[in-house]
């Protein structure tokens, strides 16, 4: 073999892998100890693995290969143990087609890396003498770098999404109208809500999600909201001859409201 042989593809794409991924178990590692519970991730393996692979280390070979297949394994087992039992989306909190595309993303790299390392030119550079290697490590860092920012955007994300979540309230509440001078019913009234109510198509999407039911009755109407909600909801009722009605439903929604309505001047 000629003097300062590079790695080949296949290593250098397992080496790669390994090297990503452990960085963002490292970053999932992080992240947990932050919430207060401290969860070892065996990807982290990976850092140094994939530096062994770039280096020639004939027991990062080993550990790869071991791992990946028993990746490989272990996804088959959990996801036919999901299907049959019917508990597949039990498994990720996530959403059916976002955990499938999750696993089927971990069973390519797994198998990229068990079958990669299996290759001829792989066991050829390996038994090679190491002298006849060239130095590849300098792509260990980049790497690492890559993988950290690349976990460290979806670990933020998630973590906003989850205080948005946390931060829902359910709205609840019927509103009767009357007249503030007369204390009598008033029959025909309008609303707006800011944020927009279900038939909106593009928004924010903790903006309020509400349903709006309206009774006419000889008590006069009665307008019921329900939905979710991830901020106040403001509501504007308006009557022809009567001033502009305004509320603001909070995280305490009541069940009844009973507004009165001043007539314009």
């Amino acid at each position: 073999m000629s003097s300062n042989t590079s790695p080949p593809p296949a290593l250098r794409l397992a080496a790669a892998l390994a090297i990503v991924f452990g960085s963002v178990s490292l970053v999932g590692m992080a992240a947990s100890l932050l919430r207060g519970n401290m969860v070892f991730d065996l990807g982290v393996l990976g850092i140094p693995i994939g530096r062994g692979l770039l280096e020639g280390k004939v027991w990062s070979r080993s550990w790869a290969m071991g791992l990946s297949g028993f990746g490989v394994v272990l996804i088959f087992v959990t996801v036919g143990w999901g299907v049959v039992s019917g508990e597949f989306r039990g498994v990720s909190r996530e959403p059916l087609w976002l955990s499938g595309a999750y696993f089927c993303l971990s069973l390519l790299v797994c198998a990229t890396v068990f079958f990669g390392l299996r290759t001829c030119s792989v066991r050829a550079w390996f038994s090679a003498d190491s002298s006849d290697r060239s130095d590849s490590t300098g792509w260990v860092k980049p790497l690492v770098v890559v993988g950290i920012l690349f976990a460290a955007v979806f670990a933020i994300r998630e973590s906003m999404m989850e205080r948005s979540l946390a931060g829902l309230f359910a709205v609840h509440t019927r509103f009767v109208f009357r007249d503030a001078s007369t204390g009598g019913p008033i029959h025909s009234v309008g609303y707006a809500i800011d944020g927009g109510t279900y038939s909106n198509a593009e928004r924010d999407p903790f903006a309020p999600r509400i349903l709006v039911a309206t009774t006419s009755a000889p008590q006069g109407l009665v307008i019921k909201l329900t939905g979710l909600s991830g901020r106040p909801v403001q509501v504007t009722f308006t009557s022809e001859g009567y001033q502009p009605c305004p509320y603001t439903l909070g995280d305490q929604s009541p069940e009844e409201v009973t507004l009165s309505f001043e007539p314009v001047k």
